[in-house]
């Protein structure tokens, strides 16, 4: 198990590249101001997310619409929301899940995740994963 671990770091790595290339290729001109390599809490799964002001923008764009703004204004106090709706506030920024590039379903690093959970008994556990791995 010793190797395996001495060998995951340049397999991050590559994969990260790799995934980092591709993104690039298909933001254009979009200008990124943030990439986050993210992992859930037991470390079964590995994704690169990474955003743009760009895409930012339209996803915020999204958020300000009527609908939403009164969905938010159930949970958040109203100087947030008002913040949003003039668009001076991002709920998106800094949440990588909500961003609008990833290195997706079919990665290396999503390879590297599946290599990951090999190496644990997690199907007890968590038998969700399980069922996800298998396909």
């Amino acid at each position: 198990m010793e190797q395996f671990f001495a060998d995951l770091q340049p397999t991050i790595e590559n994969a990260v590249r790799h995934a980092m290339e591709k993104i690039h290729r298909e933001i254009g001109k979009e200008h990124i101001y943030s990439a986050a390599l993210v992992t859930d809490s037991d470390c079964i799964t590995l994704f690169l997310a990474v955003n743009t002001e760009e895409a930012l923008a339209r996803r915020d764009e999204s958020d300000r619409t009527p609908e939403y703004l009164a969905e938010l204004r159930k949970y958040w106090p109203e100087e947030l929301v008002s913040r949003v709706a003039d668009g001076s506030f991002s709920l998106n920024r800094y949440i990588p899940d909500e961003w609008g590039y990833s290195d997706g379903t079919d990665s290396e690093l999503n390879q590297v995740s599946r290599q990951l959970y090999d190496q644990e008994d997690y199907g007890e556990i968590y038998p969700r994963y399980s069922e996800y791995w298998k396909s």
